[in-house]
């Protein structure tokens, strides 16, 4: 407990607070700089670097805060940083024009989740942390781990780690994000997906055939795109004449041109267009994307889920809470078909041809040998 003079605007106060710390020692030199503060005599530069130096985390937590309300009680303002809650906004605000829009929505997610996940911690000063606070990070990091793959853990920490080199290179503080690595990702969990074979396939279709997904599925197969660029087709991306389509990737914001085969070109000419060449290919589909949170695939994914599970590739699926108390937010079995098997399936396909694999690479977006 600290016991110190504050000459507010309004007067001299005595306050009395706790540094939820046993430790005498640094208690009395927290409270000796309290009352630095609480004369005005020392700077907001100082008062935040000595915060981030105090070694226990929950007395510079709560030392934090003490001492934010003693400056705005002393000089009549705030301490000019602001929260982290506040810098994360702010900082997805600046990039929102700086990167893809998926990964701008990916960016917010892990963002929420991260201010979310440290609760009060959220409303300390941001020049208050420093790389002592590391324990945040970690926890967010195994919290994740308990409920996603590896590789989702990873970029997400990349991302929690770019948004503390932003507020360092603003405010000199010392990342906590730093020195956290990321998980190790076992080779299984890169090998396990595959694509579909030449049986498969046929019985997909025919599960989907006369429904929307069955032109969907035909443009997974025939151009290796994913689900969100699919679905989001207009007929202005359609050149049946020429035999191409044309789109920019909502992911990589790369601009595609890919000759429309046979099958997929004679199912598109089947479909009603009207006059406005704006309008959706694929409506429903796109209907669904527009309207799940952040604009992700979740719905789309289980409604092609359930379509393997009625041609009997995978064991299907309920989407009510398990007996053993695990929910959705439990970490899922990946599973090795899913959508992104088309992406597998036609660069296979694509090579077996005869097509050079710089070719493969650029028709079906690929940054890497698959």
């Amino acid at each position: 407990m600290a016991c110190f003079t504050v000459h507010a605007t309004s007067g001299a106060e005595r306050w009395k607070r706790s540094l939820k710390t046993e430790d005498r020692k640094l208690a009395r030199k927290i409270a000796d700089f309290l009352e630095d503060v609480g004369r005005g005599a020392i700077e907001e530069e100082d008062i935040s670097s000595f915060s981030a130096k105090i070694p226990d985390a929950r007395a510079r937590a709560a030392a934090a805060g003490i001492l934010a309300d003693a400056f705005r009680a002393v000089t009549g303002r705030g301490m000019g940083a602001g929260t982290l809650r506040a810098f994360v906004d702010s900082w997805l605000e600046g990039i929102r024009g700086e990167i893809a829009a998926q990964s701008f929505l990916r960016y917010s997610q892990v963002g929420r989740e991260f201010v979310a996940f440290i609760g009060g911690a959220a409303d300390r000063d941001i020049m208050s942390f420093s790389a002592r606070d590391d324990g945040l990070v970690l926890g967010f990091r195994d919290q994740m781990a308990r409920r996603v793959a590896p590789n989702t853990v990873n970029v997400a920490m990349k991302i929690v780690r770019q948004m503390f080199k932003a507020a360092s290179q603003r405010f000199k503080i010392d990342s906590p994000a730093r020195m956290v690595g990321g998980l190790k990702v076992r080779k299984a969990d890169t090998d396990r997906r595959r694509g579909f074979t030449l049986p498969e396939l046929g019985r997909i279709l025919r599960e989907a055939r006369g429904s929307e997904w069955e032109g969907i599925i035909l443009a997974g197969l025939y151009t290796g795109q994913r689900l969100a660029d699919i679905a989001a087709l207009r007929w202005e991306n359609v050149d049946l004449a020429r035999g191409e389509l044309a789109f920019t990737t909502r992911k990589t914001n790369r601009r595609m041109l890919i000759p429309l085969a046979a099958p997929l070109a004679e199912h598109l000419a089947e479909l009603p267009v009207g006059d406005d060449p704006a309008a959706l290919v694929f409506p429903k589909a796109a209907g669904f994307v527009a309207r799940t949170r952040a604009e992700q695939t979740i719905t789309l994914s289980n409604q092609f889920r359930d379509i393997l599970a009625r041609a009997g590739l995978v064991r299907r699926q309920t989407h009510e809470k398990a007996k053993d108390g695990k929910g959705r937010g439990a970490r899922r079995r990946s599973s090795e078909l899913s959508f992104h098997s088309f992406r597998h399936t036609a660069t296979s396909l694509l090579k077996n041809a005869g097509v050079p694999q710089s070719v493969v690479m650029d028709m079906i977006g690929h940054e890497s040998k698959a």
